[in-house]
């Protein structure tokens, strides 16, 4: 009687742990990292790009110097090495970054932000209405900014790589007539949750 009685019990808490600690067919359950439901992340990760390649060149005017002053930048490039899940045939493209802010030799040659428009090689278009940009004499940046017109509307764009100018060539530009222009590789360059 002992036994039986004890193991009715011990299957009746087993029962009931079992059912509080599995959640009913309807609950929606997040993850941490992204704050989504495990189906708005599947669809965030759908509506993304990741590029690996590509160049930049960009224009200072005026030209950077040491002391530090309000300037223009101008600076265009390719993507490629694209992979896209809603679009496969998404594989490059173009960019442009029209924008203002700081310059000087002395730290970054630029920082600032402005407006940044891609064309796919799918014919589509991306624009970002403002991203914050720095380049520096290693690396260069586009961080922040969502995806205000076209394709991928929403989404936060984000790109990095690394300046293919020599540091020494850039630092002499600086000290006789002001560098006015950089070169760089892409490293990544992303648009959406991946």
């Amino acid at each position: 009687m002992r036994i039986s009685l004890r193991t009715t019990l011990l299957a009746s808490t087993l029962t009931l742990v079992t059912t509080l600690g599995t959640a009913p067919a309807h609950a929606t359950t997040t993850t941490a990292s992204t704050g989504l439901a495990p189906k708005d992340q599947a669809r965030a990760a759908d509506n993304a790009i990741t590029c690996r390649g590509g160049s930049l060149h960009a224009h200072f005017n005026p030209s950077v110097m040491f002391q530090q002053h309000p300037i223009q930048v101008q600076a265009t490039g390719d993507l490629s090495a694209c992979t896209s899940l809603r679009n496969p045939n998404r594989t490059g493209g173009r960019f442009s970054l029209s924008g203002s802010g700081t310059g000087t030799c002395a730290n970054q040659f630029a920082v600032g932000s402005g407006k940044l428009h891609i064309s796919w090689n799918d014919g589509t278009t991306s624009t970002i209405a403002q991203t914050n940009f720095r380049f520096e004499a290693a690396t260069w940046s586009f961080d922040g900014g969502r995806v205000s017109e076209r394709e991928f509307k929403g989404q936060t764009a984000r790109a990095n790589g690394r300046s293919t100018r020599s540091a020494v060539e850039m630092s002499a530009e600086c000290l006789t007539s002001g560098l006015n222009s950089y070169t760089g590789a892409v490293g990544t360059f992303t648009i959406g949750s991946v």
